[in-house]
C-alpha cells in the first residue's frame, strides 16, 4: 500500500495524511472532516423521517388515506367558517382561518406519524373521527363570537 494520495484535480502525489493537495492547493479525497452537532441532528432527522415513512407505508393502503381526512376537514371547516360568517369576518382574517383550520386538522396526523403507528387502526381511525367532531364543534362555537 502506497503512502501518497493523488490529487484528483492536478494528479500531484501528496503524504496519505495530507487534507489539501500540496501542488495545488485543492482538497484531497480521503480527508473527511467530522460532522458537527447540527449534521448530525440532520442526518438523524432524515434517518428517523425515512424510517416513520417505510413503517407509514407498510401498512394498509385505506390506512394511509385515513391521516388524510382530518388535513381535509380542517380545510373543508375553514371554507364553510368563511362563508357562514362572511358579514363578521375581516377580509384579512379570512386565509388565516383557512390555514389555521386546515392546520388543526393537520395535528393529529403529524402525531400519529411521530407516535409510531403502533396504535391499533380501530384507535387510529376512531381518534381522527372523535379528533374532527371536536374540531367541527370548536369552529361552530368559536363563530359565534367572530
Amino acid at each position: 500500500m502506497s503512502n501518497l494520495i493523488e490529487c484528483p484535480k492536478c494528479g500531484a502525489k501528496n503524504p496519505k495524511e495530507a487534507k489539501f493537495c500540496l501542488n495545488c492547493g485543492a482538497r484531497l479525497l480521503r480527508y473527511r472532516e467530522p460532522r458537527s452537532q447540527i449534521e448530525t441532528v440532520k442526518y438523524l432527522f432524515i434517518v428517523s423521517l425515512i424510517y416513520i415513512t417505510l413503517s407509514f407505508m407498510s401498512r394498509t393502503l385505506w390506512a394511509n388515506y385515513l391521516l388524510y381526512i382530518p388535513f381535509l376537514l380542517g380545510f373543508i371547516i375553514g371554507l364553510l367558517t368563511i362563508v357562514l360568517f362572511k358579514k363578521r369576518i375581516q377580509s384579512k382574517l379570512t386565509w388565516f382561518l383557512l390555514v389555521a383550520y386546515s392546520s388543526l386538522g393537520l395535528t393529529p396526523t403529524l402525531f400519529v406519524l411521530y407516535a409510531g403507528l403502533n396504535a391499533g387502526d380501530g384507535l387510529f381511525s376512531s381518534g381522527i373521527i372523535i379528533f374532527s367532531a371536536l374540531l367541527l364543534k370548536l369552529i361552530l362555537d368559536r363563530g359565534k363570537f367572530l
